[in-house]
């Protein structure tokens, strides 16, 4: 993205209330700035896949980066936790999910080395994570522990009516931003087999699957259930509460038909046809995860 369509996408964001109103200088140094810059960090692992020419395999993950804590005017730097950053941090679940199933070892094996040496092996296995927005958006402390730790039909409808309340926007959103960005990237990586992963909590990857299933061309990538390394399942365990969850449950019924505009039989295609065939890999705590995730189970 170049600044301008960069600052455009930000303020498109903002008029929707979804980001922080941090001035744009600082949002484009963020963003673009040749030390410290998202940009940057993310081109470098990029380029590491592109030239390795004996790669055959890159693994998408399709996320949505975590938001900026604390909430203040605009937030400190040390809160704002990204992939890339080599700086920060190995031990979080977006990061040493990946590095325990890409890099076939338990995590203890990793964690002693710097989270540079293990972006180097993710990328060197072909592991791009590509986030829905370019920014963290912002969420209530409120809305992202029912998104996280949740567990009744009374959280889950707050988290459905947080995330409908911008469908409309968040289609023209995908459509005039995310769609740009991501053919881009399709492009540059398209002599190699492409595989994408969802990789973000629940609803929001309910609501993007419900967009991605009329682009044809990219749901041939979208990693399916083939019952030999991951198998559909109906509930999950809350790692946190120790209770059992139901994946299709009474307030993802209802989300997934506001979406379908009350129209039943769209609804329950999209449940049988797509949210029944493709992982979303997060676990019922909702953090990532590849082996125990809300609607199946790694073999």
């Amino acid at each position: 993205m170049t600044k301008e369509e960069y600052i455009k996408c930000y303020k498109f964001c903002l008029n929707q209330g979804w980001v922080h109103n941090t001035p744009e200088c600082y949002v484009e140094w963020e963003y673009f700035d040749s030390e410290k810059g998202r940009q940057s960090k993310y081109e470098t692992y990029l380029n590491i896949i592109k030239s390795n020419l004996a790669l055959e395999e890159v693994h998408i993950l399709i996320g949505e980066a975590p938001p900026y804590y604390p909430n203040k005017e605009f937030p400190d730097w040390n809160n704002r936790k990204y992939f890339y950053d080599a700086v920060q941090s190995p031990n979080t679940g977006y990061f040493k999910e990946p590095c325990k199933h890409f890099l076939n070892t338990d995590w203890e094996t990793h964690s002693v080395q710097s989270k540079s040496t293990l972006l180097s092996s993710l990328a060197q296995k072909g592991v791009l994570i590509f986030d829905i927005f370019p920014f963290p958006i912002y969420q209530s402390t409120n809305i992202r522990e029912k998104i996280t730790w949740g567990n009744s039909p009374e959280d889950e409808n707050v988290v459905s009516e947080f995330y409908f309340s911008r469908e409309s926007k968040f289609n023209n959103y995908l459509e005039s931003y995310f769609e740009i960005r991501f053919q881009k990237l399709l492009k540059e990586i398209k002599n190699k087999e492409i595989k994408i992963y969802m990789f973000a909590p629940k609803l929001a990857s309910v609501q993007f699957l419900y967009w991605l299933k009329e682009k044809t061309d990219w749901m041939k990538y979208l990693v399916k259930f083939n019952d030999t390394e991951f198998k559909f399942h109906e509930t999950v365990e809350n790692k946190k509460t120790e209770k059992i969850q139901k994946f299709i449950n009474s307030s993802l019924n209802k989300f997934v038909l506001d979406l379908a505009a009350k129209d039943e039989k769209k609804a329950q295609d999209f449940i049988e046809n797509i949210l029944k065939k493709y992982p979303i890999f997060m676990n019922g705590s909702g953090n990532p995860d590849f082996n125990n995730f809300v609607n199946g189970k790694k073999i």
